[in-house]
């Protein structure tokens, strides 16, 4: 997955901020304590990355660990450089089909996964009629895979 260095030129907290997003942090992680200081630079490469991923030009990481591993209750969350849950007390359970991009084709959005090649040659996508239909669509057939 491309990271900040591969799509701006800029230093510190705006790369800090652009990865942030595309590697899955939510905004309170982000933005809390003890980066409130530095908010400014933080939030113009979340926004950047955001902008990004809005329009289908980055991969990002998406969390499904709610919707796919039977925490119905819990929140994954970055701890360490892996993703963990306290409610279901497991970490290190991070995917690789987590890293997806979404983007209108047609009427239909879509969703891919970071090996996607095209339509004929993958089977790492799925499609929905909004955003979000497309990314549990395509976490779907991901779900029994576990």
């Amino acid at each position: 997955m491309k990271t900040a260095q591969d799509y701006i030129n800029g230093e510190g907290a705006i790369l800090a901020g652009f990865n942030r997003r595309i590697q899955g942090f939510s905004y309170n992680e982000a933005f809390k304590y003890p980066n409130e200081r530095r908010n400014r630079e933080l939030l113009s490469g979340w926004e950047l990355a955001e902008y990004m991923i809005d329009k289908g030009k980055a991969y990002y990481v998406h969390n499904f660990h709610e919707s796919h591993q039977g925490c119905k209750n819990g929140h994954a969350f970055i701890y360490g450089g892996t993703w963990a849950c306290n409610t279901c007390n497991t970490d290190g359970f991070q995917k690789d089909w987590w890293v997806i991009k979404t983007y209108k084709d047609g009427d239909a959005w879509c969703c891919v996964g970071e090996d996607f090649t095209n339509l004929q040659e993958s089977e790492c996508y799925a499609f929905g009629d909004t955003r979000e239909d497309a990314i549990k669509n395509y976490g779907d057939l991901y779900a029994g895979s576990e």
